[in-house]
């Protein structure tokens, strides 16, 4: 470490990395530091790409006795500490990952001795054990049932085949058989499903012939002719439900939907064994179904003596119900969890251990927390700080803001333009018109669904409009919207989820523009298309990273990580393609430069680029460069991404549906990436947001309002209409 400081700081100086402008930071440690400014600005820069890095890289250095790839650029640091890095990043797939392992609380259990009140199996503590999961569902907590409406279309002639899972080399044959079929039961052939008796719909959905057609038909090019039984769809479908060969079954599943599991109550768990087992009283089952809330109360107020153990776990329990995590049950899977919902339960047991001289560094841990929560959330953080504790955190939210000892705003601009300190100003609340009024016609109802704390809610949205969904928070929001996305057949779910990707994944890849730029700098260089594709064997791709940007790197005899590609600096090209020039910018220049900053005489000759660079600038991310890494986005961004992905290809037929649109924006950036949402909802036939966000709220057309309370005092919909009618709970 180099560089001189104050005590009690820790400094950093003339930090570079990414578009940062070689700025002078000084955290002050046990306190709390607000890292604010224009999404893109360069905040996750500083944050975690500098001053998380340095510490993380320091620390490892100690660990394994080598120097560690730096990934941050800067002059000099002083002070660095121990730092650990809670992102709104949720990678864990693994549907057995659930609270109740992610927080250890076997361990607690394991300390309890037995008595009258608390009798636990030690091999129960083990949910995923073989014989300690439900018999019916295996583990999985959900049954598949086949879908009519994911099967055929009811209203499309027998004619024109409308069943959707005859298809590829066997369309044919099936067509066939179903003519003869026809012909033989007196069907007309001429009718939909919906025109057919309940007793022809039968037969031709779930019967059987009883003698064997002869037909003709054409496979693989050939016509072939052979006797075979008419089978209806859906019987064939429910035969291959019990079948042992993958592809058949995976038949089955595409054309089913699933159901929370009945006989386990949708928890995986093998009812009859944890029944059996309790804990102060309460069955060990009912410990981990219910809500965290619920099972807080039942110990406290059991009139039991509790043993040490139990009691830290209450202590530990009780935190996360003061941040408004109380709905979650122990049971309920990691990978279900949103990022901010993940973030908490990691902040929660940051609050309750008492180690000290560590740095936190957060993202916007305001997100998804209703205002009423905001000052226990500020109290815990400076909490942690009197502890010996430093919290950097990034955040949009101005109260949290003004709550911080040091505030450093990155701005002006995102991207290249961006990277720079500059003054922290207050956003601005602007007063909008009242919207509209709607007529019973501009309706369309969706779905009655049920789905965890939901109930059989039934709602009417707007046409070709933008209807906000809110509510505290585990309200029931976002199990609605995600209930709404797997019933309604033609919806799009842009959800909280991370975008995965391997080592060549890029903004272009996910946007699927590699092809359109090739084809810009082919035609105006009369050159060969593979030129200018970064792809291995190409002839302009860099031949040490074969197009990836990346090489691994053996930090030591065990570990190996990947680093930017020496030969061609990221850029996924060789110098091959260096003086080939459109525009005065070759293609390596291209996919370099920040969307916005793209020549607009290369740029038009692609409609779809053309589509997506505009969108990109109303969502924020046009600072973004086609060869960013999809790995290196932030949460905020990878969403964004999602949702330029299904803005740019919109259907009168689909419902867009988005978590939390204003996620990781400043206030003016949110407004600005939901006003051009509200001017593509005429493209769908709807859109719905889940958000927080007073500015993203105020500016939909109609508002479906979850509550009044989370969890189980959750999960009804308690106001339907236009958003300044009544004050919102956010």
């Amino acid at each position: 470490m180099q560089g001189r400081s104050e005590e009690n700081f820790f400094t950093v100086a003339g930090a570079k990395t990414n578009n940062l402008k070689s700025l002078n930071i000084r955290i002050k440690l046990n306190s709390l530091t607000a890292i604010t400014g224009i999404s893109g600005g360069g905040k996750s820069s500083l944050a975690y790409g500098t001053l998380f890095s340095i510490c993380k890289q320091q620390f490892n250095q100690l660990e394994f006795g080598a120097y560690d790839y730096a990934t941050y650029s800067v002059d000099s640091f002083h002070g660095s500490l121990p730092a650990i890095a809670l992102t709104q990043n949720n990678f864990n797939s693994n549907p057995k990952s659930t609270i109740y392992s992610y927080l250890d609380i076997p361990s607690y259990l394991y300390s309890i001795l037995p008595n009258d009140d608390t009798l636990i199996d030690h091999s129960s503590l083990r949910l995923n054990k073989p014989g300690n999961e439900c018999p019916q569902c295996e583990g999985s907590r959900e049954s598949l049932s086949l879908s009519e409406s994911l099967i055929f279309d009811e209203f499309k002639p027998l004619e024109k085949i409308p069943f959707k899972c005859w298809s590829g080399a066997n369309l044919s044959k099936h067509t066939a058989l179903l003519s003869a079929f026809c012909e033989d039961e007196g069907i007309d052939l001429k009718k939909s499903i919906s025109e057919l008796s309940v007793q022809q719909k039968n037969l031709v959905l779930n019967g059987e012939s009883a003698k064997k057609f002869k037909i003709s038909f054409a496979f693989s090019g050939k016509r072939r002719s052979r006797e075979e039984r008419y089978i209806g769809p859906i019987k064939s479908l429910v035969e291959f439900s019990q079948s042992e060969k993958a592809s058949l079954y995976d038949a089955y599943r595409k054309f089913s939907k699933p159901s929370p599991c009945s006989h386990c109550d949708a928890t995986g768990l093998n009812l009859s064994f944890y029944k059996k087992s309790k804990v102060s009283g309460i069955s060990l089952f009912e410990f981990l179904k219910s809500p965290i809330s619920e099972v807080v109360t039942r110990l406290k107020y059991s009139g039991k003596s509790q043993p040490s153990a139990l009691k830290a776990l209450v202590a530990q329990l009780e935190t996360l119900i003061e941040l408004g995590l109380g709905y979650l049950s122990l049971v309920r899977q990691v990978p279900t969890l949103s990022g901010g919902e993940l973030q908490k339960l990691r902040f929660g047991q940051i609050c309750n251990t008492s180690i000290s001289g560590v740095m936190f560094v957060l993202d916007e841990i305001s997100s998804q927390i209703s205002t009423n929560a905001h000052d226990l959330l500020i109290e815990k953080m400076k909490k942690i700080c009197a502890n010996g504790n430093t919290i950097v955190m990034i955040e949009h939210n101005h109260y949290f803001i003004q709550s911080a000892d040091q505030v450093i705003c990155i701005g002006p601009a995102p991207g290249n333009e961006g990277g720079y300190i500059v003054p922290y100003v207050a956003p601005e609340h602007s007063v909008l018109e009242r919207d509209k009024e709607y007529k019973s016609a501009d309706f369309f109802p969706l779905p009655k669904v049920s789905k965890n704390n939901v109930s059989n809610v039934l709602a009417s949205i707007p046409k070709n409009a933008i209807t906000g969904i809110c509510g505290v928070s585990g309200s029931g929001k976002s199990s609605y919207a995600a209930a709404i996305s797997e019933v309604f057949p033609e919806a799009h779910y842009v959800s909280q989820k991370q975008m995965r990707g391997n080592v060549r994944s890029t903004i272009s890849t996910a946007l699927d523009l590699s092809a359109s730029i090739a084809t810009i700098y082919s035609k105006n260089t009369d050159m060969a298309k593979e030129l200018f594709l970064p792809q291995p064997g190409k002839l302009g791709c860099c031949d040490v990273c074969g197009g990836t940007g990346v090489v691994d790197f053996a930090r030591t005899f065990e570990k190996t990580i990947k680093i930017t590609c020496s030969l061609c600096e990221g850029s996924l090209f060789s110098e091959v393609v260096d003086l080939i020039k459109v525009f005065n910018m070759n293609v390596k220049e291209f996919y370099g430069s920040p969307l916005h900053s793209l020549p607009n005489d290369l740029v038009v000759q692609s409609k779809k680029l053309s589509s997506v660079i505009k969108i990109a600038e109303a969502l924020g991310v046009s600072h973004l460069s086609l060869n960013r890494k999809i790995g290196s986005l932030s949460g905020g961004e990878s969403r964004r991404i999602k949702l330029l992905q299904a803005l740019i290809s919109p259907s009168k037929d689909k419902i867009l549906i988005i978590d939390e649109p204003g996620a990781g924006l400043d206030s003016a950036s949110a407004v600005k990436a939901i006003t051009h949402i509200g001017d593509c909802a005429a493209y769908f036939k709807a859109i719905l947001v889940i958000d927080h966000k007073p500015e993203i709220l105020d500016r939909c057309n109609y508002i479906l309002e979850f509550g009044p309370g989370a969890g189980p005092a959750g999960g009804e919909l308690i106001y339907s209409g236009l958003p300044f009618s009544r004050s919102r709970a956010v």
